[in-house]
């Protein structure tokens, strides 16, 4: 299993490792598409590679693809979670308005969801205490809510 990263740093480079012990393999400058191929092709031992950790990018997608195209290609953890985490943001979002309608058809008589939509479109990092405070009543109250 090898994994690869690209940085840039006025040039493109694209760094591989191994995910497993976290060893660092070999620094690859270029784009990659354009040399990627050809030094995972002369790394000797490198031809019987199962499975290729990487980010989305379509370039390092077609090198490595170039190299072995039966390659298993994976996403990375880091680009995983910011994918998912991204999703989440936006079903939330998508959501907050809903559950602030389906609250105020409900006449929410005692007010807790008042204003809920503005609280669930935002990070709970980027709440304050009392804003907090409000969204644990919400979902004391509706523990589905909670689990979403």
């Amino acid at each position: 299993m090898v994994s690869a990263d690209d940085f840039h740093d006025g040039v493109t480079y694209t760094t591989l490792t191994d995910p497993v012990s976290g060893t660092f393999l070999d620094l690859v400058p270029g784009h990659p598409q354009d040399v990627l191929a050809a030094t995972l092709r002369a790394r000797p031992g490198w031809e019987g590679i199962e499975v290729f950790v990487m980010d989305g990018c379509k370039a390092t997608r077609a090198a490595v693809r170039a190299f072995n195209p039966r390659i298993v290609v994976a996403a990375d953890r880091f680009h995983m979670e910011q994918l998912v985490m991204e999703a989440l943001q936006g079903l939330r979002r998508l959501l907050a308005g809903d559950i602030a309608l389906a609250f105020r058809r409900d006449k929410d008589e005692d007010g807790i969801a008042a204003n809920l939509h503005h609280r669930l479109k935002r990070h709970w990092w980027d709440l304050d205490e009392a804003e907090r405070e409000h969204l644990g009543q919400v979902f004391d109250r509706f523990p589905l809510l909670g689990e979403a």
